[in-house]
């Protein structure tokens, strides 16, 4: 609309409304604008085929540019969250207990935030020492995988390597993740800068995932969480044959039908290592024409009992072999062996009436 005004000295003023409009089946050409076509007019082209392939152009020529910060952001991620924080969160402190992932997780974000604040330093870095700095940054991935694995008895045992490695981990991230970042642009024309923002973040996008999916592979090696991981550290593993500690209960020999509690530790395994002994010597020496031996241990019901037949078999060792008289060798093992399992099982019929009596 256009409003015309004519005015002359004494006469009316007269104003008048045109309206244009443009004709309904005017030529408009059908171009798809995006951030690229604005930074670069020249590269608008009509139809999306057109636009597709100048936005494949455009990005490849700036990724034959900055391949090498693409490869450096990438590797760096990956590392990352290869480790942080599914692996860091599955080292076991026994001193610090469940605070161990929390201090873990903070040395990792304060080192990172260390790391950020010296890419801000002037420096000259060259495309080979960002990609040398991303390459090395994967000898930490053995390290902390060593600080947790095996669960049972990790490699690198104690939190002070586990911190060193946390913090070099996380340095190393705000550096090789910062730096990329912030060189990739100067290596291309004014005009592909916002390209190359968006080659950047799909190279970081890339890392982030396949750095995810390494990291479940990481977990699935070390295999299920230990129910109790800290019985006692550092890690002594136990001595063969060793019988277990948590008392002896109705299912044993000796023990009886209503089982026994008792008072100490120290008690418990004597009683049980005892027992056991005495199975084995009584099986060991059972025999046949071994009438005596089981003549002299089955009436071994009550303390009184134990403690005359206790007496009988020292009386026992002295007649046993006299002086200048050689005894048979055979009846000579079995007189000792029976002799030994009768103090065997004296001692722990008397632990045994110990522990029922304090309880």
């Amino acid at each position: 609309m256009t409003n015309l005004t004519s005015s002359a000295g004494g006469t009316t003023t007269t104003t008048r409304s045109i309206t244009a409009t443009a004709a309904p089946n005017a030529d408009v050409p059908n171009v798809a604008f995006k951030v690229e076509h604005v930074m670069t007019p020249d590269i608008c082209s009509s139809g999306r085929l057109g636009s597709f392939r100048s936005g494949l152009e455009s990005r490849w020529k700036v990724a034959r540019a900055i391949y090498p910060y693409m490869a450096c952001i990438a590797m760096a991620y990956c590392v990352t969250l290869s480790l942080y924080p599914g692996i860091e969160s599955e080292i076991i402190s026994c001193n610090l207990g469940t605070w161990m992932p929390v201090l873990l997780m903070f040395t990792f974000n304060a080192s990172d935030v260390v790391g950020k604040l010296l890419a801000a330093v002037p420096y000259g870095w060259s495309r080979r020492q960002l990609i040398l700095m991303s390459g090395l940054r994967a000898l930490l991935v053995p390290l902390i995988l060593l600080c947790c694995s095996p669960r049972e008895q990790p490699v690198i045992a104690g939190e002070a390597a586990a911190f060193i490695f946390t913090a070099a981990l996380g340095i190393t991230n705000g550096l090789a993740g910062s730096l990329p970042m912030m060189l990739a642009p100067d290596k291309v024309s004014a005009t592909l800068r916002e390209v190359t923002g968006n080659m950047m973040t799909l190279s970081y996008n890339i890392g982030l995932t396949a750095g995810s999916l390494v990291g479940y592979v990481f977990d699935a090696m070390l295999g299920p969480q230990l129910p109790n991981p800290c019985p006692q550290y550092p890690f002594v593993p136990p001595k063969p044959n060793q019988p277990p500690t948590g008392g002896i209960n109705g299912s044993h020999p000796v023990a009886g039908s209503g089982g026994i509690s008792s008072a100490s530790t120290s008690t418990t395994v004597a009683t049980t290592l005892l027992t056991t002994l005495t199975v084995a010597i009584l099986r060991s020496t059972a025999a046949p024409e071994a009438t005596t031996t089981s003549g002299s241990i089955m009436p071994l019901t009550t303390p009184t009992t134990s403690f005359t037949t206790l007496r009988s078999g020292m009386e026992g060792i002295g007649t046993m072999a006299p002086t200048g008289a050689p005894s048979p060798p055979l009846d000579g093992a079995q007189q000792l062996a029976t002799v030994a399992a009768t103090l065997l099982y004296n001692a722990t019929s008397s632990l045994l009436d110990t522990g029922s009596s304090q309880d």
